[in-house]
């Protein structure tokens, strides 16, 4: 089992957009096309920013799913992000193989 971790820069006047493209839009997308659970989370900074950072986490099975996500269910997202907010997002992308989970 995999976590891809793709770190996004938003602006804060576009923030209510962007949270509705991830949950309406996008968010949806990765599960209609079987990927595993996904989280959103804002990312805290001690130091004051003058944007805002936030990480989505996807799981994943195997490496041919995180090229598809990082492929083709990714240019979607760019496709998306481009007709709200004219430019690409500024985003990075982690791979990350879980080892040990508990609860």
């Amino acid at each position: 089992m995999y976590i891809v971790n793709t770190t996004f820069v938003v602006e804060p006047h576009c923030r209510q957009q962007w949270i509705s493209l991830m949950e309406n839009e996008y968010m949806p997308l990765l599960r209609q096309s079987g990927m595993g659970a996904a989280t959103l989370c804002r990312i805290i900074s001690e130091r004051a920013e003058e944007h805002l950072t936030y990480a989505l986490m996807v799981e994943v099975e195997s490496m041919a799913d995180y090229s598809r996500l990082t492929g083709e269910l990714f240019d979607r997202y760019l496709e998306l992000a481009g007709l709200l907010f004219g430019q690409r997002p500024l985003s990075v992308t982690t791979l990350l193989k879980k080892e040990l989970e508990q609860s």
